[in-house]
């Protein structure tokens, strides 16, 4: 953790980066156990994640975005298609990370 960064801003990055990741997953239509098989965790380590009570490494995270076929930029606000999509992409998936 940074010697600048709180454990509440660590958390709260942590679940930013988990809830892309079900975001993604559900894109997709996978269940948390079938992408806990593709990484070789089980479906409580995925759910751990995503809530962000977990947090990942980056070689975790590199596995995790090539299993859901996104670029590593994708967890931290970045979309999909990179910077040809629309100027409007982040709007979409904004809606779609929201309650």
């Amino acid at each position: 953790m940074a010697a600048n960064m709180s454990t509440n801003e660590s958390f709260a990055r942590n679940a930013a980066i988990g809830g892309r990741i079900k975001l993604r997953r559900l894109q997709l239509g996978l269940s948390r156990e079938s992408l806990g098989l593709a990484l070789g965790v089980t479906f409580a380590q995925v759910q751990k994640y995503e809530t962000g009570a977990a947090r990942i490494g980056a070689g975790r995270l590199y596995q995790i975005a090539a299993v859901l076929k996104v670029p590593v930029l994708f967890f931290f606000g970045g979309t999909i298609g990179g910077a040809e999509e629309r100027e409007d992409s982040h709007v979409v998936l904004d809606f779609l990370d929201s309650t």
